[in-house]
C-alpha cells in the first residue's frame, strides 16, 4: 500500500491525466487497502485548494484535469460519505460539471460491491446532482428513486453555460434528444416544489437561456408532450399550495398553454378547489377560467358559490372584484342563485378597500332581501367595518339609523403625554442582590441575550468579583463549564456586532478565570489598537481582551466599531478577574461608575458622586477611562445642583483621579473648572453638560475630535430632489442624513459620541444589528439624534427581507424623553420611515405609535401632522437600493397605516385627514401615480371627523388631477368637502 500510494507515483499520474490507471489502482487495493488511504486521501482534499495549485504549477497540468482526477480517486476512499460531499465543493472543471458519467460508471464497476448506491446516496445529500447518477441509473447500477435532489439536478444540467463564446444549447431541443426524460423524470420534476435555490422557478429567473416553461409550452403545442397530462399536472401542483414564488411558475405556464373551453370544463372541479389556495395569483388563474366556463354556461353554479367564500377573503382588490363580479352574473342568470349571492356578498364588506364594500353593497341591493333576517344578522356583524361613506347607503337599505364612528375605545380629551422623568422611582434598575441570583442571570445570559439584563449583569461581575469560596466555587462549576462550551461552539460569536458575545467571554473570564484571545489581522491593526485607536476604514476588528493563556478562545470581534466601545469597557474588568485568581492580594470587587440607576440608561448624579466619595462598602473603584466616559454620558438632567454642592463639600477624593473630579464637576454645571489632558473624559463632559450644543472651552482644547466632540453634530435633511448618485453604474437617489462636522479618521474607541457618526462601509450597507441598538441607546440617553440618523438611514437603505431593520423600532419607544426630544429633531423622519418599511413588526411599532400621536387629534398632539407630512415626502424622494435596479417607498404603504389608525375615534380620524391633506402638495412625481388609496383614506377620515379640505395647496392639488380613478375619486373628495 506504501507503494500504492506513492505520492512521486501519484503525481506523476496527476501530471498524465491517467485516470484509468489511478481507478484501476483504488480497484486493486480493494476495501481494506482504500481504507487505509483514506485519512492520506481526505488530508489530501481538505488542503486541496493549496495542493492543487502546487500540481498545476509543478507539473504543468490544467486545473480542471486536475480536480477531475482527483473526484475519482477520492470517490474511491472508504469514507465515500464526506468524498463525495468535499468532491463536489473543491471541483472545478472546464466544462462546468462535476465527475463525468464514464468515471462514475467505470469507477462502479471496478470497485464493485454497493459502492455505486453508497456514491449516488452521498452526493444527492449534498445538494442537486444530475448526469453521474443518472448515468448510474441507466446502467442499472443504481436504482431509481424519486430524490428531489436528483430531479433538481436535471434543471441546470441539460443546457449548461460552457461560456460566453459557447451558445447553450436550446433545452427544447435537449429534451427532444432524449425521449426518455419525458418519462417519469420530467413528470416528477412537475411536482416538485423544489427549494430556495433550486426550482422550476429560480431557474426561469436567473439562469439564462430557454426557460422550462418556454420549452415545455413549446412540447405541448407540437405534441411531444401530452397536453391533457401536462394540464393535470400543473393544477395538481398549484392544489398543493407551494410558496407564492415557486407555484406562480405552475399559474404562468397554465395560462400560456391558454386551454379550451372544454379542456376547461373538463377540470372544473379543480379549478373551483384553487379557489381556496394562499396564492393570490393562483385565485385570479382559478376565477379567470371559471369566469370563461360560466360565460359559456358550463360553470356548475352551486360548487362556485359553495367555494368562494375564500376568495372574498382576500386582501387583493382585483380578486374579490372578480369574484363578486361572477356571482352577481350567476345570480342575474338564475334568480334561485339570488339569495345565496346576497349573503356571499357580505363577506367582502370587511375589505379595507372602499370601492371593493360599495361593490359588495351593489350587490347585496341587488339580490338580497332587507327582510332576510339572517341577511340582516350577517351585515350588522360588518357594519362597524364599512366605510363612514357608505354606511348611510347601507342604513337606507336596511331602514336603521347610521352607526357613528366608536369614540369609546379611546380617551381623545387625554392630555398630550408629556415626559417623564428620567429618575422616576418607577424607572430605578434593581441591582443584583445574591450571589445565587448573579450566578443565575449569568446562566440565562449564556443562552438568551436581553438588553435589560446586560447592565445588571455586568454590575453584579464586578460588585461579587470572581469565586474565591467552596461555596461559590460549587456555584459557578456547571457555569463554568457551560461558559467554556458556548464559546467554544461559537467562537466568532462577538462577530457582526453582537454584543451578547461580549457578555458569553465576560462571563468565561469570571466563572473560569480564562482570559480573553487577542487577534490581530495585520501589524497595522495591532499599532492602531495600542495606540488606543483604529482606522475607520479598518474598525472591522476590533480586539476583545488579550490573551495571557495559550489554550484561551481565540475570539476577536467583527464589526461596527460602536462594539469595540462596548468591548474596550470590559476589558480591563475581565483582566482583573483573571489576575484575581492568580493573585490572592489583587483586587476582585469592584464599583462601576456607569452602572444605569434608571431605565434607558440614566444615572442620578446624587448617586455617581455617592460612588466616588463613598467607598463604605470595601470595593474598589474600577480604573478604567471607558468607565469613567460612560458615566459622565449617562447623568441625568435633574439634580444636578445638589450633586455639585455635595461634591464640592466632600474635598479630595482618594480612589478617584483629579481629572475626573474635575470633569465631573464641569458636567454638573461648575464654570472655570482647568481642561485636563485626557481627551475622551473631556468630550463625555462636553456633551453631557450641553447635549445639543457648543461647549467652547472643550471645542478650543480638542478642536479635531470630530461631531460630538467639544462641537455639537449639526444633521441636516437633504432637499427635495434628492441628486443621483452618478458614480454607480446606475444613477439612483438615497436618503442621506448630512453631518457636520464629519468624523475624524481615526475615531478613538474611547469616543462613543463621535463613533455614533463614524460608520464603516459595512454599517452604510447593512446597518447596526438588533441587539446593539438596543444597548447603544442607552450609552448616551440624552441625545437620541445620532442615531435617530443611522436609524433613518438604515431602514431607507436596507433590503425588504433585512433581519437588521426591526430593532430601531424601539428608538421611537422613549418615555423618557420629552416631546421636543424626540420630535423637534429627526424623529419625524425616523417614523415615517418606519412606516415605510415592510418588515411586519416595524410596521407595528410604526403604527401604535401613530395611534398614540393622533388620538390627541392635529391641535394637541405633540407631533403636528404638517411636521410628519413634511418627513413622509421626504422618504418618498428616497430610493432603496437592489442589486442592479432601485427601489421606491410605496406609497399605498403610508395610505394602508394611516387608514388602519383613522377608524380607532374621531380624533385619530381628524388628525390623519390633516396630515393627508398636508402630504398632497408635497407629494413627488412618482408618488401621485399612486395616491389614490391615500385620496380614498382621505375621504374616509374627513367622514368620520367631519369637516372639509380647505388648504388652497390641497385643493388645487386635487383639482390637477383629471383622469383615472384617481381623478373621480378627487373630485368626489371635493364635492364632498
Amino acid at each position: 500500500m506504501k507503494d500504492l500510494f506513492d505520492e512521486s507515483a501519484l503525481l506523476s499520474a496527476l501530471g498524465t491525466h491517467d485516470e484509468a490507471t489511478v481507478i484501476a489502482w483504488l480497484a486493486a487495493a480493494g476495501p481494506a487497502g482504500r481504507s487505509a488511504a483514506a485519512k492520506r486521501l481526505r488530508r489530501w482534499l481538505d488542503d486541496g485548494t493549496t495542493w492543487v495549485e502546487e500540481v498545476v504549477t509543478r507539473e504543468g497540468v490544467p486545473r480542471g484535469s486536475v480536480s477531475r482526477t482527483r473526484v475519482v480517486q477520492i470517490a474511491g476512499s472508504s469514507d465515500t460519505w464526506r468524498a463525495a460531499q468535499l468532491a463536489w465543493r473543491l471541483c472545478a472543471l472546464e466544462d462546468g460539471r462535476w465527475v463525468r458519467p464514464t468515471q462514475a460508471i467505470t469507477a462502479a464497476r471496478a470497485f464493485g460491491g454497493d459502492w455505486a448506491e453508497r456514491f449516488a446516496t452521498a452526493a444527492l445529500r449534498d445538494g442537486p446532482v444530475w448526469e453521474p447518477v443518472r448515468s448510474l441509473v441507466a446502467e442499472g447500477l443504481v436504482a431509481y428513486e424519486r430524490q428531489p435532489n436528483h430531479l433538481l439536478g436535471m434543471l441546470g444540467s441539460l443546457n449548461p453555460w460552457r461560456g460566453k463564446d459557447v451558445p447553450r444549447a436550446r433545452l427544447s431541443d435537449a429534451l427532444r434528444a432524449e425521449p426518455s426524460l419525458l418519462g417519469r423524470e420530467f413528470w416528477d420534476l412537475l411536482a416538485l416544489e423544489g427549494t430556495t435555490s433550486h426550482s422550476l422557478a429560480n431557474h426561469d429567473k436567473f439562469d439564462g437561456g430557454e426557460t422550462w416553461e418556454d420549452a415545455v409550452v413549446l412540447l405541448a403545442n407540437d405534441g411531444t408532450i401530452a397536453r391533457a397530462q401536462l394540464l393535470d399536472a400543473l393544477l395538481a401542483s398549484l392544489s398543493a399550495d407551494f410558496v407564492a414564488f415557486r407555484a406562480s411558475w405552475f399559474s404562468r405556464t397554465h395560462d400560456r398553454l391558454a386551454p379550451t373551453t372544454d379542456e376547461a370544463a373538463a377540470r372544473a372541479g379543480e379549478y373551483v378547489r384553487l379557489l381556496g389556495s394562499r396564492n393570490g395569483a393562483t385565485v385570479s388563474m382559478a376565477l379567470r377560467v371559471l369566469d370563461r366556463l360560466e360565460r359559456a354556461r358550463r360553470l356548475d353554479a352551486g360548487a362556485f358559490l359553495a367555494s368562494a367564500d375564500a376568495a372574498l377573503h382576500s386582501t387583493t382588490k382585483a380578486t374579490v372584484t372578480a369574484a363578486l363580479k361572477l356571482a352577481d352574473r350567476i345570480a342575474r342568470r338564475d334568480t334561485a342563485h339570488r339569495g345565496s349571492v346576497a349573503r356571499l356578498a357580505v363577506d367582502a364588506l370587511a375589505h379595507a378597500a372602499t370601492d371593493v364594500q360599495s361593490l359588495a353593497l351593489d350587490v347585496i341591493e341587488r339580490h338580497g332581501r332587507p327582510s332576510e333576517g339572517s341577511l340582516r344578522a350577517a351585515i350588522a356583524s360588518y357594519a362597524e367595518a364599512v366605510a363612514p361613506s357608505l354606511r348611510a347607503r347601507l342604513a337606507a337599505w336596511t331602514g336603521e339609523s347610521a352607526a357613528a364612528p366608536d369614540v369609546a375605545r379611546h380617551a381623545s380629551a387625554a392630555p398630550p403625554r408629556g415626559d417623564v422623568s428620567p429618575l422616576d422611582p418607577s424607572r430605578a434598575v434593581a441591582p443584583v442582590a445574591t450571589f445565587e441570583a448573579l450566578v443565575a442571570l449569568a446562566a440565562r445570559s449564556l443562552e438568551t441575550y436581553q438588553a435589560g439584563d446586560y447592565e445588571v449583569l455586568v454590575d453584579g461581575l464586578a460588585r461579587f468579583g470572581p469565586p474565591a469560596t467552596e461555596t461559590e466555587m460549587r456555584l459557578t462549576r456547571p457555569l463554568a463549564k457551560r461558559a467554556k462550551d458556548v464559546v467554544a461552539a461559537h467562537p466568532r460569536r462577538g462577530c457582526a456586532g453582537c454584543i451578547g458575545g461580549t457578555t458569553d467571554v465576560l462571563v468565561d473570564a469570571w466563572a473560569s478565570r480564562t482570559p480573553w484571545s487577542l487577534e490581530f489581522e495585520s501589524h497595522t491593526d495591532f499599532e492602531m489598537h495600542r495606540a488606543g485607536a483604529w482606522d475607520r476604514d479598518r474598525l472591522g476588528f476590533v480586539p476583545k481582551i488579550p490573551r495571557a493563556n495559550p489554550g484561551a478562545p481565540e475570539v476577536f470581534v467583527f464589526r461596527p466599531p460602536l462594539l469595540g466601545f462596548a468591548v474596550a469597557r470590559l476589558r480591563t474588568l475581565a483582566e482583573a478577574f483573571v489576575a484575581a485568581s492568580r493573585d490572592p492580594t489583587a483586587p476582585r470587587r469592584f464599583r462601576l461608575r456607569s452602572t444605569p440607576t434608571h431605565r434607558g440608561g440614566w444615572i442620578d448624579p446624587g448617586v455617581l458622586v455617592q460612588r466616588i466619595t463613598e467607598p463604605g462598602d470595601g470595593l474598589r473603584l474600577l480604573d478604567d477611562v471607558h468607565d469613567r466616559v460612560l458615566a459622565l454620558l449617562r447623568l441625568a438632567p435633574q439634580r444636578r445642583v445638589e450633586a455639585l454642592a455635595r461634591l464640592d463639600a466632600a474635598g479630595r477624593v482618594a480612589d478617584e483621579s483629579a481629572e475626573f473630579v474635575a470633569a465631573l464637576r464641569h458636567t454638573l454645571g461648575a464654570t472655570g473648572v482647568a481642561i485636563g489632558r485626557t481627551e475622551a473624559v473631556w468630550i463625555a463632559a462636553a456633551r453631557a453638560r450641553t447635549p445639543f450644543d457648543d461647549d467652547p472651552r472643550i471645542a478650543a482644547a480638542y478642536p479635531a475630535g470630530g461631531p460630538d466632540a467639544g462641537v455639537a453634530a449639526r444633521h441636516a435633511i437633504p432637499s427635495l430632489p434628492l441628486a443621483p448618485f452618478e458614480s454607480r453604474p446606475r444613477p439612483f437617489r438615497q436618503f442621506t442624513i448630512d453631518c457636520t462636522p464629519w468624523p475624524p479618521r481615526p475615531v478613538p474607541s474611547a469616543h462613543p459620541s463621535v463613533l455614533l457618526h463614524a460608520r464603516t462601509d459595512h454599517e452604510w450597507a447593512e446597518g447596526l444589528p438588533p441587539d446593539l441598538v438596543a444597548h447603544v441607546v442607552s450609552w448616551w440617553p440624552a441625545n437620541p439624534e445620532p442615531l435617530f440618523a443611522s436609524g433613518i438611514e438604515t431602514v431607507l437603505r436596507s433590503d425588504e427581507k433585512s433581519e437588521q431593520v426591526p430593532g430601531w423600532a424601539a428608538l421611537l419607544d422613549r418615555p423618557d424623553l420629552t416631546p421636543q426630544r424626540l420630535w423637534g429633531g429627526l424623529g419625524p423622519e425616523l417614523l415615517a420611515a418606519t412606516i415605510s418599511a415592510k418588515q411586519p413588526a416595524l410596521v407595528q411599532a410604526a403604527t401604535d405609535l401613530l395611534t398614540d400621536i393622533a388620538a390627541h387629534g392635529p391641535d394637541r398632539s405633540p407631533l403636528p401632522p404638517v411636521r410628519l407630512a413634511s418627513a413622509i415626502a421626504y422618504v418618498l424622494g428616497s430610493e432603496r437600493r437592489a442589486v442592479s435596479f432601485t427601489v421606491r417607498v410605496p406609497f399605498r404603504r403610508f395610505a394602508t397605516v394611516c387608514g388602519s389608525v383613522r377608524t380607532l375615534s374621531s380624533d385619530h380620524a381628524a388628525y390623519v385627514a390633516a396630515l393627508a391633506v398636508a402630504v398632497l402638495p408635497r407629494l413627488p412625481e412618482h408618488a401621485v401615480r399612486d395616491a389614490l388609496p391615500w385620496i380614498e383614506m382621505l375621504r374616509e377620515a374627513l367622514v368620520t371627523a367631519g369637516g372639509r379640505v380647505a388648504d388652497p395647496a390641497a385643493r388645487a392639488w386635487l383639482t390637477e388631477r383629471r383622469s383615472g380613478k384617481a381623478g373621480a375619486a378627487a373630485r368626489a373628495l371635493l364635492r364632498t368637502g
